[in-house]
Formats: structure tokens, C-alpha cells, sequence
């Protein structure tokens, strides 16, 4: 099922972007599934049972995979209905149902969720604050928020670069203006894809003080599987790529 509200732009609903980015994710040679997957279902806690939010669902293979394993009811919501389009093609389900909503803009009846979940997708998001504010409120006591973001070593420049030696091999990960937390115009698939950068500190103390406890933090990177399958993953192994974190509600 899917209920569209009033969608602000996003860069997933450019053409251009959005037809190279289901490129890369059918082709399944991303980290997304090699790294940031398999960290997150290792952190995740049991959902049998469970009322579960995706912020940021994407295509819905979260959702989907919640169902699965036992979730009571599913809601994924998503600024791009492109995303979702596809979403519903791929991964639809009675107990799921996909919200055309803004991270910005979500609002859901307090104490509604057991967990809520975010996959790459906070980097996107200008007041990283406000939406830890609102998840505490719509989680159960108790409950778990889990989420990924693009690392910050990774958002810190704008241009994000490896340095190489004559031989054009990768040396080392360049890193600037770690500690100046804000807007990033950055280059992916299209020009002008708008990130925010923020430090770890950021994304650890704000959920403390929104009444979090930390449970878990990882900066996961590809298995020796993965690598064997595909060898480029190798070089997400000299910096972490993605930064996770699990928190609970006291």
C-alpha cells in the first residue's frame, strides 16, 4: 500500500540519477550490500511481533525483509516516489505500507514503534537533531533506533579523494574540514548531490542527550567473502565507509 502526501525535491527522483543508482544496486556490486547490510541485520534486534518505521525505506528491501522475519506491520517512508514506485513493484506486502513523506516531515502518534531504522539516509538530512527528537518520541520504551550514514571522513570534503601514487594506485584517504559540520555539494552520478556533514561526536552526543543509550558503533567493512567476490571492496578496508550506530530508548 502507498500513501503519497506532498513530496519535497529530492535527488533520487532525478532521471538520471535515479536510473544510474538502480544500476549500481541491481548490479549488487556496492557496499551497500557487502558492508552496510550485513552490519545492520548483525545489530539488529529481534522484530517478531514487532511495529517497525523505515526512515529513508528506498526500495523497500527492509521492509520486506521485517515482514519476513516476522514484523506485525511495516511502515517505510521515502521523499522519492521513484523509490517507492519501485518499491512497490519489488516489495509489496499487506503488513507494509510506504509513506511519500520527507524525513523532515514525519509525525507518528508517541510510543507507536519497537524499532525504527534508517539506511543511509541521514546524511541527507539538515537537522540530524530534530529527527532524533521525533524518533524518540514515536518508540516504545525500549525501543531500538538503528541507523547508518555515510562516515564522516567520507562527508567531510566536498570532493571526496584518494590519494594516488605515480602508479595511480590508492595510497590514502584525503581528509579536510573535519571539525566545520554543514553543507556538502558533492559529485555522484550527477552534480550537486547536497550531503551534511557532521562528526561522530555529533551523531553520538546528540542521541545522549535526546535520552539514548548507546548500545553498539561500528565502522564495518567488506568480509574476505565479499572481497573474493569482488576485489574493489578491498579498498573500503583503508578507511571506513560507513558509520553505524544502535541506541536504545531509555
Amino acid at each position: 500500500m502507498l500513501i503519497e502526501s506532498e513530496v519535497k525535491q529530492n535527488i533520487y527522483d532525478n532521471i538520471s540519477f535515479f536510473e544510474r543508482y538502480l544500476e549500481l544496486r541491481e548490479t549488487r556490486k556496492g557496499y551497500n550490500e557487502a558492508i552496510e547490510e550485513p552490519a545492520m541485520w548483525e545489530a539488529m534486534p529481534s522484530v517478531e511481533g514487532a511495529t517497525v518505521l523505515d526512515i529513508g525505506c528506498g526500495f523497500g528491501g527492509y521492509c520486506a525483509k521485517f515482514v519476513k522475519v516476522g514484523a506485525s506491520e511495516v511502515i517505510g517512508i521515502d521523499v522519492s516516489s521513484k523509490m517507492l514506485n519501485r518499491a512497490q513493484m519489488i516489495n509489496s506486502n499487506d503488513r507494509i505500507t510506504y509513506l511519500n513523506l520527507a524525513v523532515e516531515d514525519f509525525d507518528f502518534v508517541p510510543e507507536k514503534f519497537d524499532a525504527v531504522i534508517s539506511s543511509l539516509t541521514l546524511h541527507y538530512v539538515s537537522n540530524y537533531a530534530e529527527v532524533v527528537k521525533r524518533v524518540y518520541v514515536c518508540l516504545k520504551a525500549s525501543g531500538n533506533f538503528i541507523f547508518s550514514v555515510e562516515h564522516p571522513i567520507c562527508t567531510c570534503r566536498e570532493k571526496q579523494q584518494w590519494i594516488t601514487d605515480e602508479a595511480m594506485n590508492h595510497r590514502y584517504w584525503l581528509v579536510d574540514q573535519y571539525s566545520f559540520e554543514g553543507q556538502r555539494s558533492t559529485d555522484w552520478f550527477v552534480n550537486g548531490v547536497i550531503k551534511y556533514h557532521r562528526t561522530v561526536e555529533t551523531y553520538v552526543m546528540t542521541l545522549i542527550r535526546e535520552g539514548f543509550e548507546i548500545l553498539h558503533l561500528a565502522e564495518p567493512i567488506a568480509s574476505d567473502t565479499f572481497i573474493r567476490q569482488n576485489p574493489e571492496l578491498k579498498l573500503h578496508s583503508n578507511r571506513p565507509p560507513i558509520l553505524l550506530i544502535k541506541a536504545r530508548k531509555k
